[in-house]
């Protein structure tokens, strides 16, 4: 399916069956097969969900499981993103703006970093362009769990690399929190993430009742 005649086909299917109501301007499209998905196909993302209600007259596409709650794989088909892919519950396209909003968004996982979108909603422009996750927050590393960031402006580039900001809270040996703001955020060439942060003499940053520290 496509916007218009002459556009570059947007939403498509294999392996499934359809019903389409022209007086009601409703469709809806149903796999038959677990295996198989809906394909975004100017965002460059696939769907591996089950069910797509068409709304002909507003041009959108709902799409999400028959069962209620369960997550299926989202995953980008664009080369340079090296088969990014994450779990969510649903997703709505338009067919004239080509956004793909995804909901039910847990968690992405990128290198060796967890990163939850606010909301758990991810919003994917054409050619798999995943905008800036504001107020996410970051896990580093997924394994060791060590850093936990929040208030995050990340932006997701591919499967081993993203990019941006936020805060870690450092908490001193009286348990008093101290909110330090990593102004760069992302991976190395050993995917691991890494960050910087700058520590003002007038922050008056502690790290204990008698240890300062700036750097």
């Amino acid at each position: 399916i496509r916007p218009y005649a002459g556009a570059d086909w947007a939403f498509s299917s294999w392996q499934g069956r359809s019903f389409v109501d022209f007086d009601q301007q409703a469709g809806r499209f149903e796999m038959l097969d677990s295996s198989y998905h809906f394909a975004f196909d100017v965002n460059q993302y696939d769907a591996y969900m089950d069910r797509a209600d068409w709304d002909i007259q507003a041009k959108t596409f709902n799409v999400k499981n028959h069962e209620e709650g369960k997550l299926s794989s989202m995953v980008s088909v664009n080369k340079a993103q090296d088969s990014l892919h994450f779990d969510a519950a649903s997703s709505k396209f338009s067919l004239l703006n080509s956004v793909l909003e995804v909901y039910g968004v847990e968690q992405i996982k990128v290198a060796d970093a967890s990163i939850k979108p606010d909301s758990g909603r991810v919003t994917i422009d054409t050619a798999a362009n995943m905008r800036l996750l504001d107020k996410s927050v970051l896990l580093a590393n997924r394994f060791t769990r060590h850093f936990n960031l929040y208030d995050c402006s990340l932006k997701i580039q591919s499967r081993n690399r993203y990019s941006g900001n936020g805060i870690l809270e450092y908490v001193d040996q009286d348990e008093t929190p101290w909110p330090l703001y990593f102004h760069t955020l992302g991976v190395n060439k050993d995917l691991e993430s890494v960050g910087s942060a700058d520590v003002k003499p007038e922050d008056e940053f502690y790290m204990s009742p008698f240890f300062g520290f700036q750097g």
